[in-house]
């Protein structure tokens, strides 16, 4: 068995099945790992092997994606183990350190500022005609108010909107309940009475000029540069600061742990205190 079989035999046997982009992912990390080892069959499976190519990683790529890269690497191997592919289980192979995060989130008044800045937007998208101030100003609010990732966001639909929803996400599968405000919800129905869609934020370019856009109105508002995942940090953030532990309920996390490392910027949570002299 060759080690594009083996990926394939994972893949179409996996317990769950797995999603496209994890498919994805595996496949991308499958070959650039066998790229670098030369190697293109079982005999990839070994202990030195692996850590080669882990050092490589800590070496070359971002913390959060070594760890990824490996993880995937060691899916497939274990899945190899456990079915009597290969005699050598993943147990030695090297670890990669735990990383210190400080994650940073926009402050409320930096929230309102994006705000206006989005509704005082003057043109249309060239394409659609479509309104950019209600377009983007509604997404903002329903972004910040539910702490919602992009990818649900842009399957909502107008007719599912209320101010309680309950939503699965697309990422964790796992439901959570969000809110919104109602000058949200109006911002929304303004919204989709300009564009006339069903859902309530067609996309009126690609991905890549979505992600322009925001960068766009972040440096309009003289706020500190950040992505559109900055509203779910600052929802998360605010939430926290007015009721601890209520982040995690917000962003739908199964572990606190989660929330914490990515999510809470503890320099808005925590207050400084001064030792008694």
């Amino acid at each position: 068995m060759n080690a594009i079989d083996l990926l394939r035999q994972y893949i179409e046997t996996h317990p769950y099945g797995l999603s496209d982009g994890t498919i994805e992912q595996l496949e991308y990390s499958w070959g650039a790992y066998t790229r670098h080892t030369g190697v293109s069959d079982l005999r990839a499976l070994t202990t030195q092997n692996v850590n080669v190519w882990i050092d490589h990683l800590c070496k070359t790529k971002a913390p959060d994606t070594a760890r990824t890269q490996r993880g995937n690497i060691l899916a497939v191997w274990w899945y190899a183990y456990r079915e009597g592919i290969v005699d050598e289980p993943p147990l030695r192979a090297r670890k990669v350190r735990p990383i210190s995060r400080d994650p940073i989130a926009w402050t409320p008044e930096e929230v309102q500022r994006l705000l206006y800045v989005a509704d005082h937007l003057q043109k249309f998208w060239r394409k659609c005609n479509w309104s950019q101030s209600l377009w983007t100003g509604s997404l903002f609010r329903a972004a910040f108010d539910s702490a919602l990732r992009l990818s649900d966001l842009l399957e909502l639909r107008y007719a599912d909107i209320q101010p309680v929803l309950r939503i699965r996400q697309h990422k964790t599968r796992r439901h959570v309940l969000v809110g919104l405000r109602n000058d949200t919800i109006e911002k929304i129905r303004q919204c989709v009475e300009n564009h006339g869609h069903e859902v309530c934020w067609p996309l009126w370019g690609s991905l890549p000029s979505f992600y322009a856009h925001v960068r766009k109105v972040v440096r309009m508002s003289g706020v500190r540069k950040g992505t559109f995942r900055y509203f779910r940090r600052a929802a998360v953030t605010h939430v926290e600061c007015a009721q601890p532990g209520a982040g995690t309920l917000l962003a739908g996390h199964s572990q606190r742990t989660v929330t914490e490392q990515f999510y809470i910027d503890k320099s808005q949570v925590r207050t400084v205190i001064l030792p008694p002299r």
